[in-house]
């Protein structure tokens, strides 16, 4: 008689304590912070008429990459725009990826780096000039 109780109780504790192992407590996994936006310095020029200019920056991590221009003058015109890209840098030239042919100030051009690397910005006149502007560009990304 001994024996049965026995084999019950181990039966009994063998099913008992994989189940006290579950819980219906659930946990949030920890969370990766996010890296902090980084703000290049204000990209200044001149550009000329049918020219371009082109500027490079490195990425730090993934996420979003903006180019924003703040200023073109003179600019008698309030509907005068330029075109701006971006792209990634290959040590030489601009390989671009994004791009808008018809920015106005305040308007830019919005991507996403699928990681750290050499990127790069590009403003050019998109045929609508008629005398050099000077341009002000903020190119914000991770």
């Amino acid at each position: 008689m001994y024996r049965p109780f026995v084999s019950r109780v181990l039966l009994l504790t063998s099913l008992v304590l994989p189940l006290a192992a579950c819980s219906d407590n659930t946990t949030t996994p920890p969370t990766t912070p996010t890296p902090p936006e980084l703000t290049e310095p204000l990209w200044n020029g001149t550009l000329t008429v049918n020219g371009a200019v082109t500027t490079n920056f490195r990425a730090t991590d993934i996420g979003t990459v903006t180019a924003i221009l703040q200023d073109l003058q003179p600019n008698n015109n309030a509907t005068l725009s330029i075109g701006l890209d971006l792209g990634t840098w290959s040590g030489t030239s601009c390989t671009i990826k994004i791009a808008n042919a018809n920015v106005g100030i305040g308007g830019g051009v919005v991507g996403f780096a699928n990681g750290a690397g050499e990127l790069c910005g590009r403003i050019y006149d998109a045929g609508r000039l008629t005398e050099p502007v000077t341009f002000s560009v903020k190119i914000t990304h991770f």
